[in-house]
């Protein structure tokens, strides 16, 4: 099995803060990039392991793991704990080979 490294964004985040009006649009516009790269980490997989953000087991507000959880995105705009959350992240992934890698972000892909 090899481990390789990856990492992935949601951009342009800059022309979003641009564009807000008051604090609740930047709100809204971080839950949504931070729900969103949830949702293709949790697309990858057990094979994949973030490293950035971190996700600390003693503490499951912190990195996507709060994203994972919360089955919908209006209930996760009622969390107050899902305000500046990245939408970057950064980790390793584990696969058979560069194919097996490479099949799964095809899935990824082909399934958003």
């Amino acid at each position: 099995m090899a481990v390789y490294v990856f990492s992935l964004g949601l951009l342009p985040v800059q022309e979003w803060i641009g564009e807000a009006r008051r604090s609740r649009d930047l709100r809204v516009g971080s839950v949504l990039l931070g729900f969103l790269t949830g949702r293709v980490l949790k697309a990858l997989g057990g094979a994949a392991r973030t490293v950035v953000p971190f996700d600390d087991p003693k503490d499951p507000s912190n990195g996507f793991r709060r994203f994972l959880e919360t089955p919908s995105l209006s209930e996760l705009l009622k969390r107050r704990d899902a305000y500046g959350i990245p939408n970057r992240a950064s980790g390793y992934y584990e696969a058979a080979d560069d194919a097996d890698l490479r099949e799964a972000f095809e899935k990824l892909r082909r399934g958003l």
